[in-house]
Parts: C-alpha cells; structure tokens; sequence
C-alpha cells in the first residue's frame, strides 16, 4: 500500500473510515479545493507573462 500512495494500511483505513463516516464533509472539501485549483490556475495563466522564444 505505501509504495502506491505513501500511506499505510492502517492510514488508508482510518481515511476510509472517515469518509464512511463523513461523506458529505469530505465530498465538499474536495469540491471546495477543486474551485481553489482551478482559479488558481486560471488566474496565474491570466497573469503569466507572456514569453517570446525569439528576443530579437
């Protein structure tokens, strides 16, 4: 288990667990860190400058 996700069973069980427990915490959560990346991202594409290969 620890060389596919750097977890243990035991972490990867209690992670199960939860989400057992709290679905729908844990399925907001993700949605909410999902919309965090991606105006991240969105917003440093828009602000990246922009680079030209040849500074001729």
């Amino acid at each position: 288990m620890r060389t596919v996700t750097g977890l243990t069973t035991p972490q990867v069980d209690a992670a199960l667990d939860y989400y057992t427990a709290h679905p729908e915490d844990v399925d907001m959560r993700i949605a909410r860190n999902s919309e965090t990346t991606e105006r991240a991202l969105r917003s440093s594409t828009r602000d990246a400058p922009l680079h030209r290969a040849d500074a001729t």
